[in-house]
């Protein structure tokens, strides 16, 4: 459909954090090196009041924190930060790479929103073969990847899921 529907999140910034975001162990992180795709996390996370913050460690590594002194929620020492309450409502916060998906919410939405999800996917785990005119998409979660075919398809490209094994080095020995 063209008409927009509400989204809790923008789609861009979800993507964005499905992508490269790491909500895990109570901290919302975001790592990136790129500076454009820095730039638009940050602008849209400032539409919500929030913004990015460089960590001390990890050269890439940046804290997503609210732009106004912190609310605590009542209970002593819990903090309401909107973004990870949005994260949990749509069921992605605490969640891996390997078990991350997308909301099912974001697959009814409008074209112009699908495609703004799946620039924030491709700009994190996303490559471009210009060779080859063809783009792929990187994840873990075999979900994830179903759910990313269904998006290209829902607004009228074509996507195939391959499967490639991951090579590691063990102690000098690929496996």
């Amino acid at each position: 459909g063209n008409v927009d529907v509400d989204l809790p999140m923008n789609p861009y910034l979800l993507g964005a954090l499905i992508g490269d975001g790491g909500f895990t162990n109570n901290t919302l992180s975001f790592t990136n090196k790129d500076e454009i795709v820095l730039e638009h996390v940050d602008s849209h996370l400032r539409e919500e009041n929030y913004m990015l913050e460089k960590r001390k460690y990890g050269k890439y590594d940046y804290g997503i924190k609210s732009i106004d002194t912190i609310k605590v929620s009542g209970k002593k020492g819990v903090f309401t930060n909107k973004i990870k309450m949005v994260l949990d409502d749509l069921g992605i916060y605490n969640r891996k790479s390997e078990n991350k998906f997308i909301p099912e919410v974001y697959k009814t939405a409008s074209k112009r929103q699908k495609l703004d999800l799946i620039r924030g996917l491709m700009d994190t785990d996303g490559t471009t073969d210009t060779i080859n005119c063809s783009l792929s998409f990187s994840t873990s979660s075999k979900q994830l990847s179903e759910d990313f075919v269904e998006l290209i398809q829902s607004i009228g490209g074509i996507a195939k899921v391959t499967i490639k094994n991951p090579k590691y080095t063990y102690n000098g020995e690929v496996r």
